[in-house]
């Protein structure tokens, strides 16, 4: 009755998995050797001597079970594995400062899908949940040159980073001439009417 006593009461408690494995184990083992015990006492001795064979072992093999179930229901649950994997890293200019606001697009070759984040103050972004398979990531933003990693191939559960440099843009000056209202003739010095 003690031994039930103290299984209803670890089961009850918030007790670790290690604590409450630990608390089946002795239990088990108290069982075995009272069950064991009682089949070596002289007859007439306590109550265990009273009771016939059959019933010592049903109790032995009840005790046991009792104890998987509790062990059963202790344990923790199995976490399923994830086939995803994540592409982090940061966006950078070439002198180390960060890029905030960044395009940074995930392109996936197998499905021919994009998937776009932006990258944070710090120039940090960060793609969760993406499928094992090849990519292609760029990164974009106004007054820099794109920056582009080809070949990317990402297996189940794995983790890349990939931090990317962006160069300033090159400044193009271009002048556009247009026609003025009145043209002369600075070559000779021809006049003519039209």
């Amino acid at each position: 009755m003690k031994g039930t006593t103290k299984i209803a009461l670890a089961s009850q408690a918030n007790v670790s998995p290690l604590t409450a494995h630990s608390i089946m184990v002795l239990q088990l083992e108290r069982f075995i050797i009272l069950a064991s015990g009682a089949s070596q006492r002289p007859a007439g001795h306590g109550l265990a001597s009273r009771r016939p064979s059959w019933l010592q072992a049903g109790f032995a093999v009840g005790a046991l079970l009792a104890l998987l179930t509790l062990f059963a229901l202790v344990a923790p649950p199995a976490r399923a594995q994830s086939t995803f994997g994540s592409i982090r890293g940061s966006v950078q200019d070439v002198s180390g400062a960060a890029i905030p606001g960044a395009q940074v697009t995930l392109h996936s070759i197998d499905e021919n899908t994009d998937r776009t984040v932006e990258s944070d103050d710090a120039g940090n972004y960060v793609l969760e949940n993406v499928e094992a398979g090849k990519y292609t990531l760029h990164a974009k933003r106004t007054g820099f040159a794109d920056a582009q990693v080809d070949g990317i191939l990402l297996d189940a559960r794995q983790d890349l980073r990939f931090d990317m440099k962006m160069p300033v843009a090159s400044q193009s000056t271009t002048v556009e001439v247009t026609a003025s209202g009145a043209e002369i003739n600075t070559e000779n010095a021809t006049v003519g009417d039209l």
